[in-house]
Order: structure tokens, then sequence, then C-alpha cells
């Protein structure tokens, strides 16, 4: 929300705008997904944010050709 604060005023443009709001709303469904896996797949909350914490750096490579964005 700190982060948001800072993109979302009034001086802002658009596309920061909704950016700003895109990143707050992954945000709260990372913290859901955590909240699901300690709460009905009976992780401990330890093990449930190592998990989202190797699993998102790991997400990207989805998105990227390699780690450095381009392909080598």
């Amino acid at each position: 929300m700190v982060i948001a604060s800072y993109l979302m005023n009034d001086g802002s443009h658009a596309g920061i705008m909704v950016a700003g709001f895109l990143l707050t709303l992954a945000a709260v469904l990372v913290g859901l997904i955590n909240g699901v896996l300690i709460g009905f797949a009976n992780f401990t909350p330890v093990a449930a944010t190592l998990a989202m914490f190797i699993g998102l750096p790991g997400f990207s490579f989805l998105l990227r050709d390699s780690p450095r964005g381009g392909s080598l």
C-alpha cells in the first residue's frame, strides 16, 4: 500500500496508476494463495512462505526466455 500511495496520486499518468493498481492486486493474490495454503492445505506458515518465495521467481521463466530476459 505504501508503494501504491506513491504511484496512485492525482498527478500520475493513467498508465502508472493502472500499473500500481495491478501490482497491488497481484500482491493481494499472493497473500490469498499463502492464506489458502496455510488454512486449507495444512501447510505451516514458514513452508507456505518459502514455497511462494521459490515459486514466484520460477514463474518468471514462463514470461522470459532466459534469466536476463533475452535470448543468449
